[in-house]
């Protein structure tokens, strides 16, 4: 099993619990008569830390939001571009049936004989009504 490394609040927070360990210390020495100046000291010690604790996910809870957001309209390029990528195919596939018709179109066209042998043929062709005398 892999060891994850901690995170940075993690850190944060076993600093905090050797603050607290340490502050226990001073609440028996002080109960003991000792100076309080030094568990002052370390509550503000604590304090200061875990305000930070919470500047610290407020950021990380403020990233994670901005994070989703990107991943939203990421979501919404992506399901656009899929759409426009299906038209498109749906374009390409029309238009090569249509290339497709006009090439055999074309090839009717060359097929045979396509000069016409008289003046009967040329104007058949041309669609003008002749009547030969």
């Amino acid at each position: 099993m892999a060891i994850n490394p901690l995170t940075r609040e993690q850190k944060l927070l076993a600093e905090i619990v050797v603050q607290l360990g340490n502050i226990t210390e001073a609440i028996q020495s002080a109960a003991a008569g000792e100076d309080s100046s030094s568990l002052n000291t370390q509550i503000q010690a604590l304090q200061t830390q875990l305000a930070s604790v919470a500047n610290a996910r407020a950021e990380l809870q403020q990233q994670l939001a901005e994070a989703q957001t990107l991943n939203a309209d990421l979501q919404t390029q992506l399901a656009n571009v899929a759409s426009a990528r299906a038209e498109l195919q749906q374009q390409l596939a029309e238009a090569q049936t249509l290339n497709a018709d006009l090439q055999t179109q074309l090839a009717a066209v060359h097929e045979g004989d396509i000069t016409p042998d008289n003046i009967n043929q040329v104007m058949n062709t041309l669609g003008i009504d002749y009547d030969t005398v």
